[in-house]
């Protein structure tokens, strides 16, 4: 594998990457439909450290959060699709609702020693992050135009996830997840934490 190939391949989304190597054209492949296990990460307070702290120490806290998120979705099995300011969506096959758990668990883990590496007045101390998870059929493939395209999924689980990701902010929980999750998990793991309508959903 040349330098160049593997460049390119930190930019692309693994399935195109994987079309690439059995001689497909991924640009002529269509969209299709697949149920997915979809997770949506975010950084907690990014705005305000994006207006107080210098770029630089900036840019390094991001670049922490996306190192630990990136690699323990990846050691799972999962594929970060793509990354969105302080957030990232990514997804499992259907049948990996607990290796993507387990992911959660292992990016807490791992967020929860960065925090304990630093001294309390520095901003990497205070790094949290949510979490959103849903199962269900998406439409995933090609979106854009002949300019510029995405290779993603969309649907109500990619929305339900984003939203329960906004739920994890209000509550003191690090993951939350839908239904279709929840049934594919022990029950005596589970916490249950009321109903919910997220923003934006019909009741």
């Amino acid at each position: 594998i040349t330098q160049g190939a593997i460049i390119f391949e930190k930019y692309i989304p693994e399935h195109v990457i994987k079309s690439l190597r059995l001689g497909n054209n991924p640009l002529e492949e269509t969209v299709k439909q697949v149920e997915k296990v979809i997770v949506f990460g975010d950084l907690f307070c990014s705005s305000t450290f994006g207006e107080k702290l210098k770029e630089e120490t900036f840019y390094n806290l991001l670049e922490s959060f996306f190192t630990i998120s990136i690699d323990k979705i990846h050691e799972s099995g999962g594929e970060v699709l793509r990354l969105m300011g302080d957030g990232f969506i990514a997804i499992f096959d259907s049948n990996q609702v607990s290796p993507a758990v387990e992911s959660i668990r292992n990016i807490s883990t791992q967020l929860k020693e960065l925090r304990e590496s630093y001294e309390s007045k520095s901003p990497f101390s205070l790094v949290f992050a949510g979490f959103g998870m849903s199962k269900g059929k998406v439409l995933q493939g090609n979106l854009g135009s002949k300019y510029k395209k995405d290779y993603t999924v969309i649907g109500d689980p990619v929305n339900t996830a984003a939203r329960l990701q906004s739920v994890s902010r209000k509550i003191q929980h690090t993951l939350v997840f839908d239904e279709n999750v929840a049934k594919e998990l022990p029950k005596n793991n589970l916490k249950y934490i009321g109903r919910y309508t997220p923003k934006g959903k019909l009741t």
